[in-house]
């Protein structure tokens, strides 16, 4: 990842800003820990073969879901 890659990462975790607009450069392990349930577990839940890589096979049933609805347009082609 790029600098600037990580730190939108980040700031995305860091959700404690307080009264401040930006975050406390702290990742604390309860923000950590509702990052990886939102955007980590469903992904890890569709690896069915746990190989740590996802396969156009694998994929499809999740991205057939209602909260990942847009992104089931793309094209069984187009999934590596």
């Amino acid at each position: 990842m790029w600098a600037g890659q990580i730190k939108a990462l980040v700031s995305m975790i860091d959700t404690n800003k307080g009264n401040n607009t930006y975050a406390d450069g702290e990742i604390e392990e309860n923000e950590y820990a509702v990052w990886y349930k939102l955007f980590i577990v469903p992904w890890e839940l569709c690896d069915t073969d746990k190989d740590n890589f996802l396969t156009a096979l694998e994929i499809r049933p999740c991205l057939n879901t209602p909260a990942l609805a847009p992104i089931s347009t793309i094209a069984d082609s187009d999934i590596p």
